[in-house]
């Protein structure tokens, strides 16, 4: 997180006439503020910062909202999808996330024409991609065949 003088910083920056948009993202909480001693403020900013920003809370998609961003985005990508499939990968982006599902469309689509089936993305299809996909597991929780014998 930024520090006092950044912060210091932008206050000038924002009250300049050609004051820029800034945005900040955070999820710290109340947590203590660098480069000021023992200051603890909501989400490590100095109140004086606070004030003047826009505080816009979010939350977590659920399945119906999934559902609705994939029908869109697979509208707009021209991939032929079944419900059961839209089903499936709204499953996989309640419990990983929305970008991780969007990300199954695309192999999804394009698998079938390397393989000479017909186009249509059905939930079959949709479990098999989702496990060719590297990225179900960091590297960290990937155990190598042979871990045990290197000790």
């Amino acid at each position: 997180m930024l520090d006092v003088e950044c912060f210091t910083y932008l206050n000038r920056a924002l009250e300049s006439p050609i004051s820029p948009i800034v945005v900040l993202a955070s999820n710290r909480g109340m947590a203590a503020i660098r480069g000021a001693d023992d200051l603890v403020a909501a989400h490590g900013v100095p109140p004086d910062f606070l004030t003047r920003l826009l505080i816009i809370p979010t939350h977590p998609y659920d399945g119906e909202e999934i559902k609705r961003i994939v029908r869109i985005r697979a509208t707009t990508e021209g991939v032929q999808i079944t419900d059961a499939a839209i089903d499936k990968i709204a499953e996989h982006g309640v419990r990983i996330s929305l970008r991780y599902c969007l990300q199954l469309l695309t192999p999804a689509r394009y698998v079938p024409f390397c393989l000479g089936c017909p186009p249509s993305v059905c939930g079959e299809r949709m479990r098999r991609e989702r496990g060719r996909q590297c990225m179900l597991t960091s590297p960290q929780q990937q155990q190598h065949p042979r871990a045990g014998q290197w000790s």
